[in-house]
């Protein structure tokens, strides 16, 4: 349960670009619709390709500190994004919220891998589903709470969305360090066949590698 609560804040950050930014963008820092759209086909083809490279330099990482590094990666994109109203408006704000952008971007590649694998590998074997499903709930609340909540902070006062995810999302990340002696050895560590360079021997009756 300590893991669902951690991946709530992730799970409400995933959502910046889809709910908190477009309302963010264009009522507070009053920017042209059409650039949310650039943005969102700039993070889509770089998540796209950007996969599978993240998931090889996080071979050897523990999972658990490989998503409280992603939780600081989303920080510093929470303080980009609201750094860039204080920009003048023009291309130094749109050359900050693109930054921004990118910085976010990374975040959801560094967090994706590691928290799939650390919540399938956390729950035990004869309960996976019922594990699985409650951690899968964090995008059913999120996509709940982010239209509304996101909403209502930008319009009490713009600072205070990113202000409140950033401490969200630092609270998990730490929460996601002390949880690292408490879950399984083998959830938390990478796949002892992937350490070192060496990567595990396959048969024709072995199952396919975790990565």
């Amino acid at each position: 349960m300590g893991l669902v609560v951690a991946e709530q804040a992730f799970t409400l950050a995933h959502l910046i670009l889809s709910v908190g930014l477009p309302l963010y963008a264009v009522s507070v820092l009053e920017l042209p619709p059409a650039l949310l759209g650039v943005l969102y086909t700039v993070n889509t083809l770089l998540v796209a390709a950007g996969q599978m490279p993240v998931r090889h330099v996080q071979r050897h990482a523990r999972r658990t500190h490989a998503m409280a590094l992603a939780g600081g990666v989303f920080v510093v994109a929470c303080g980009l994004y609201a750094v860039t109203a204080a920009v003048p408006a023009g291309l130094a704000r749109v050359v900050v919220l693109v930054a921004a952008t990118l910085v976010f971007t990374l975040a959801e590649l560094l967090h994706t891998a590691p928290a799939a694998a650390l919540a399938a590998g956390a729950a035990p074997a004869a309960m996976r589903g019922r594990y699985l499903a409650i951690h899968q709930m964090t995008w059913a609340v999120g996509q709940v709470v982010a239209p509304a909540g996101f909403s209502a902070l930008v319009v009490l006062s713009p600072p205070l969305l990113w202000a409140a995810l950033g401490t969200l999302l630092a609270l998990a990340a730490a929460g996601l360090l002390r949880l690292a002696a408490r879950l399984p050895a083998e959830a938390v560590s990478a796949p002892a066949g992937t350490r070192g360079g060496q990567r595990p021997r396959r048969n024709a009756r072995s199952a396919p590698h975790e990565s």
